[in-house]
């Protein structure tokens, strides 16, 4: 596919418009963008890149904006994905990508308000436990995802554990030296990361 023949430029940004098919070759199935690799390689600015797709050409140029507006939020450089059910893949830098719907599960929606939390972030911590296949996750490790500072991260971590969803455990992990390690056990995920009950 060349790009030049579908690429459109004005004010400062570069619009792609592709078939779903492109898409998920240039994305390996919206995992990792290769697209991004390539220009990150290329050019020396930070690149922010936002896919969408849709029913209609309106819906896809909406999800689009609105996952370029994810990737604006992200540290670095990174590719968000927004389909036409409104599920969220990003930063796609990576197979590690975390998973998340605008629209929210009314579960998750129920339980990040019991937290106290935003429920978008809370979907995010849910991904990321999933993806790490634990429900003990650092301050680092929320930072990371939701792509904040650590002590933002430990502000949302405090409000989890005010409301008992979380516990704090101290632990060694990777033959690691000295002290054990503060993680947060997230009570509502099993062991393994996954939801309880799933």
């Amino acid at each position: 596919m060349n790009l030049a023949d579908t690429a459109q430029i004005s004010e400062g940004y570069v619009r792609l418009y592709t078939t779903y098919g492109s898409f998920m070759k240039i994305t390996s199935d919206a995992h990792n963008c290769t697209l991004l690799e390539y220009l990150d390689e290329s050019v020396s600015e930070t690149v922010k890149i936002g896919w969408g797709s849709g029913h209609e050409y309106y819906q896809a140029n909406e999800n689009a904006t609105k996952a370029y507006r994810q990737a604006k939020a992200f540290t670095g450089s990174c590719s968000f994905f927004i389909n036409e059910d409104q599920k969220v893949n990003g930063p796609m830098k990576s197979m590690n990508v975390i998973q998340f719907s605008e629209q929210g599960d009314p579960e998750i929606i129920a339980l990040a308000k019991s937290m106290g939390i935003n429920n978008i972030n809370l979907q995010k911590i849910i991904s990321y436990a999933e993806i790490m296949r634990t429900n003990k996750l650092s301050s680092e490790d929320v930072a990371q995802c939701l792509s904040m500072t650590v002590r933002g991260a430990n502000r949302i971590l405090n409000k989890i554990e005010e409301k008992n969803y979380v516990q704090t455990v101290f632990e060694k992990r990777d033959n690691s030296k000295g002290r054990p390690k503060k993680y947060y056990e997230l009570l509502f995920l099993d062991k393994d990361g996954n939801r309880s009950g799933e």
